[in-house]
């Protein structure tokens, strides 16, 4: 578990997912808890996706599929900057160098490390 801040409020992270899109390729979520007085669902383990599935439709770059196995498109902006970033600095996750573009954000790849795998809470659908 990961103890960390989601904007002004206590998150933790509890586990990965690891599961595929309808395509097959690599899905990446995370079970969260967000405490949040102002929130109905305060306390509740929340899905958050980490991952992003780009295709053909999508981006003029590297796809989703053209990843080697093992390595996933991340969402690192907007509601998800605080997951990505606590991921990447708990060791979890860690980025492969290859960035592409999906619109008007950059998004890195990353992939799973070591750590995550033997240490932290970590559940694989196939």
């Amino acid at each position: 578990m990961i103890e960390t801040k989601c904007y002004n409020m206590k998150a933790q992270i509890l586990k990965l997912i690891i599961t595929k899109y309808a395509d097959g390729n690599m899905a990446v979520l995370a079970e969260c808890v967000i405490d949040d007085t102002d929130d109905p669902m305060n306390g509740q383990p929340e899905t958050n996706s980490l991952s992003v599935n780009l295709t053909d439709l999508q981006s003029p770059g590297l796809l989703s599929c053209d990843l080697p196995k093992g390595d996933f498109y991340a969402k690192n902006y907007s509601e998800n900057e605080w997951l990505f970033n606590a991921l990447l600095k708990e060791g979890w996750i860690e980025l492969t160098g290859i960035i592409t573009r999906s619109g008007f954000v950059e998004l890195p790849a990353c992939k799973i490390t070591e750590k995550a795998i033997t240490e932290a809470p970590y559940t694989e659908i196939k």
